[in-house]
């Protein structure tokens, strides 16, 4: 398995502040806590997490029919982290996190 491990990288104040953006357009703070059919057995689950202000919103995501504006957020922030041009760095392999 590939990155296994802790790992950071680095990102624009623009690319924080354009997903912060975007998190406060959905009402990602007021949004359910979370979206779960239990009449679905074995859907693909996907937990985000955003801190505004020092406070901690966790939405859980485990049904197709959550919020189109939802689903269009998680699909940005994968594409951020899984995009091919962002450097990662395994913590205590570069030397700045020992």
């Amino acid at each position: 398995m590939e990155n296994l491990g802790i790992y950071s990288t680095v990102a624009s104040k623009k690319e924080i502040s354009e997903l912060m953006d975007e998190a406060k357009r959905i009402k990602f703070e007021t949004m359910s806590d979370s979206f779960y059919n239990p009449g679905i057995a074995d859907y693909p689950v996907t937990v985000v997490a955003v801190k505004v202000n020092k406070t901690l919103k966790k939405v859980f995501d485990g049904t197709p029919d959550a919020p189109a504006d939802l689903k269009k957020f998680e699909e940005n922030l994968h594409l951020f982290f899984t995009d091919s041009t962002r450097i990662w760095h395994q913590e205590g392999k570069h030397g700045s996190s020992d």
